[in-house]
């Protein structure tokens, strides 16, 4: 509750709205926007690295796969990743859960 007017707020208030996309190339360039939004603010240097993108997804099951040949090792992916091997072995931990 705001104590100057004394009603309730939200902390998003204002900060979200609905258009309509009528356009291609509009849509295009509002995904760019979205996607790459948390680079653009400094959140994460690049998107793959953004837990909530496609990129990371996609990113995660290369390492699980990578792993899943038996041709390489936690340090090797992670070298390739740019990731500690610490990081990798969660990784494909996880995902035999």
């Amino acid at each position: 509750m705001g104590s100057q007017s004394r009603k309730w707020t939200t902390n998003f208030q204002g900060r979200y709205k609905a258009i309509l996309v009528d356009k291609h190339a509009y849509l295009l360039e509002l995904t760019r926007y979205v996607v790459l939004n948390p680079v653009r603010a400094g959140m994460v240097r690049q998107v793959q690295y953004w837990p909530w993108s496609r990129r990371h997804a996609e990113r995660k099951q290369a390492i699980i796969e990578a792993y899943a040949t038996g041709r390489y090792s936690y340090q090797e992916i992670g070298a390739y990743f740019d990731l500690h091997f610490s990081t990798v072995g969660k990784i494909v931990r996880h995902a035999r859960k």
